[in-house]
């Protein structure tokens, strides 16, 4: 009877000891987040020129020749170009109204 016992406890003190240990889960979107702005660094060339424009990342290289300033637009090539987009009066409600064709998914 007393080895019975001795088995009975040592079998609660196992499954005690698994119940209580601590589980760790990994979060791995958290670790996998791509930053915008450094993946938007790699395109700042006339022939690959991505820009963020109000927190919205756009590839408008196959736009550049039509662009009304020139080559004025190669200045936001490869940065968050909000701002300086947003300066620029002729930039109106028209023009916004373009972007989303040039919008990278």
């Amino acid at each position: 009877m007393k080895k019975i016992s001795m088995i009975i406890s040592f079998f609660v003190v196992l499954f005690l000891a698994g119940c209580s240990s601590p589980q760790t889960s990994t979060n791995t979107a958290a670790t996998n987040t791509v930053d915008p702005l450094a993946q938007v660094k790699q395109h700042q060339t006339a022939s690959d020129c991505w820009m963020i424009i109000d927190g919205l990342t756009y590839n408008l290289t196959s736009y550049i020749p039509n662009h009304p300033g020139g080559d004025t637009i190669l200045a936001g090539c490869g940065t968050d170009a909000t701002q300086m987009f947003n300066n620029v009066q002729k930039h109106n409600a028209q023009v916004k109204a373009m972007l989303p064709q040039y919008l990278v998914k």
